[in-house]
């Protein structure tokens, strides 16, 4: 079963515990056999990794932009990403994209159109530019893929 992650990277008041309890739950089902699809960003992308790699699937990186790793923030996430990135099986490297927004939506787009299913951490806002949460999200459900949304503020689940 292919998986793949869109989410929040910062989100005040997000409960991040939670939000990894519950990829961990929605993905226990598919292991052994399970490919999680993931950019690594901060936040979600990187909990989601981290929950794949616990059960023992195949992690798939999307990387956006050749300079991505000049988008985090500082050495600790550098090296978070890092580690994530020596992890993967598959690493999927977007070259052609210079704008970040076009960037970040094109491997939000290839991310779903590979997978069988998304797991969106997403308060339900609109997205802040091309390519945020909530544009994958309208996406996803666009392309009819089974959808798991997980409210990280409320602390809610929805399937769709």
């Amino acid at each position: 079963m292919r998986i793949g992650v869109t989410g929040h990277q910062r989100r005040e008041h997000a409960d991040w515990h939670w939000v990894s309890r519950e990829i961990g739950r929605a993905l226990l089902s598919y292991a052994p056999n399970l490919e999680g699809l993931t950019s690594l960003a901060i936040g979600a992308d990187q909990i989601f990794a981290r929950e794949v790699l616990k059960l023992d699937g195949k992690l798939i990186a999307v990387i956006p932009i050749d300079n991505y790793e000049s988008f985090f923030a500082n050495d600790r996430e550098r090296s978070d990403y890092r580690n994530l990135l020596a992890q993967c099986s598959t690493i999927v490297r977007l070259h052609h994209y210079k704008d970040p927004h076009q960037a970040f939506n094109a491997a939000g787009i290839r991310i779903v159109d590979e997978c069988e299913m998304i797991i969106a951490v997403w308060d339900g806002e609109s997205s802040k530019g091309i390519g945020g949460t909530a544009d994958i999200v309208a996406y996803a459900k666009k392309s009819a893929r089974k959808l798991i949304v997980l409210n990280p503020i409320e602390r809610t689940k929805e399937s769709l």
